[in-house]
């Protein structure tokens, strides 16, 4: 039977060895009003909401508790142990979680797997990497075999055995030493399908050498999707392509990879890469931060906003301003809404003030809605370009037609409720 004292143990023997810490060994089984699944939900969310207060995602001000602390007093409230909520014992058990998720799930999609959980919980890959043991016990000699191999019927066979495996470190040296002293295309082809299940260090960092060696535009493409699947970023080497291409594809495909290893991964070296490029040399660079920064702006959320606005504003191209001004549609926040009426009543470019209005949120039914439908209808009055006006005459009636349906779903809600005989809501 799982019980609290058994996982706990488990799982301090996985981070610090057999001699795991007395309290978490032998906690004595007392009644309680919580299971052992709360207690472990409950340390998980409490892992959660440090990690995400580090990054500055979560908003604590001077002198209030913390989300982490807060979840916490609820729990010992609840009677849970204190020590369940040590540094040490959560990282505990959100490595034995991570490395039981790796066992379930084999091989395919482990990478990612293991990079969310390191994103989540704040875990290093390389201590969840030296945890997950090899899934093929002789990887080196079949990879050998799959280069060697001459017969058309082996290498399918081989193909399938590399692909459905797992490197150890020493597994992964020998396999590249391998591949390295053959260099033919089908022994790269096979790296590259060992380094897709494969989240070291090592492994990433090689990719990066291939990748940057390549000179074939759909060989380099293949290699940044492995690393793409892998939701891994490494600064120099990274930084270092984003300046030497000039393939839209290849800068494209960089950029996602910062996106996936800051905003799932939670690197937040990859996240100072995203900032930084927000003043980068070539305006589709600029423009692609700011896009992947608004995306996930419920994720990151103040700690990177206030730079991204910052940068839109101070954009001198107008092109590409008005691209990064659209890109704030994903954003529904009142300050953001604000900073667009002022780039849409300010801005000296016409093609930026159309793009404000098209990125201005306004939820139908709230009172903020209300005020803004006021201020661009002022607009629209006033002596404003032709196409401004169209374009603000056309949120307008978006807006009123959203309305429209809002009232119409609530009088069909209240209309069955009084068919059933219910007494409507207020």
């Amino acid at each position: 039977m799982w019980t609290y004292q058994a996982s706990m143990a488990a799982a301090c023997t996985i981070v610090f060895g057999a001699a795991a810490p007395v309290a978490f060994a032998s906690q004595p089984t007392t009644s309680r009003s919580w299971s052992d699944s709360a207690l472990r939900g409950t340390q998980q969310l409490v892992l959660k909401a440090r990690v995400r207060a580090l990054r500055g995602e979560l908003e604590v001000r001077e002198g209030s508790e913390s989300p982490a602390d807060r979840r916490i007093a609820r729990a010992l409230g609840r009677g849970m142990p204190a020590e369940a909520f040590a540094p040490a014992a959560l990282e505990a058990v959100a490595l034995e979680d991570t490395v039981s998720r790796i066992l379930d799930m084999g091989v395919g999609g482990v990478p990612k797997l293991v990079m969310e959980a390191c994103g989540r919980y704040g875990l290093d890959p390389e201590t969840v990497f030296d945890l997950a043991p090899s899934t093929h016990e002789d990887l080196p000699t079949t990879f050998r075999q799959y280069c060697e191999a001459t017969d058309v019927a082996t290498r399918p066979r081989l193909a399938h055995t590399l692909k459905s495996s797992r490197a150890s470190r020493a597994q992964l040296e020998a396999v590249i030493e391998i591949a390295e002293q053959d260099g033919s295309e089908a022994c790269r082809s096979a790296l590259l399908a060992v380094l897709a299940n494969d989240w070291s260090r090592r492994g990433r960092d090689y990719l990066y050498k291939m990748a940057t060696a390549a000179t074939d535009h759909n060989r380099q493409m293949e290699i940044l999707k492995v690393l793409l699947s892998r939701r891994q970023f490494s600064l120099v080497p990274h930084q270092a392509m984003m300046d030497q291409t000039t393939d839209p594809a290849v800068l494209d495909r960089l950029a996602e990879i910062a996106e996936k290893a800051a905003m799932i991964g939670g690197d937040m070296e990859a996240r100072q890469f995203l900032l930084s490029e927000l003043g980068a040399p070539q305006p589709v660079r600029r423009e692609l931060a700011v896009d992947i920064i608004a995306r996930h702006d419920r994720t990151v959320r103040h700690a990177m906003r206030d730079q991204m606005l910052q940068a839109v504003r101070q954009e001198t191209d107008a092109p590409t301003r008005a691209a990064m001004v659209k890109s704030l549609v994903h954003i529904t926040m009142d300050n953001v809404n604000e900073f667009l009426v002022d780039i849409l009543e300010n801005d000296k470019a016409l093609e930026v003030r159309i793009a404000a209005v098209e990125a201005i949120s306004m939820v139908s039914g709230a009172p903020a809605t209300v005020q803004m439908i006021g201020r661009l209808q002022a607009l629209i009055d006033e002596d404003a370009p032709e196409a401004l006006k169209t374009a603000l005459a056309d949120k307008l009636a978006r807006v009123e037609r959203a309305r429209e349906k809002r009232e119409q779903r609530k009088a069909e809600r209240l209309k069955r409720m009084e068919d059933k005989g219910a007494p409507p809501d207020d």
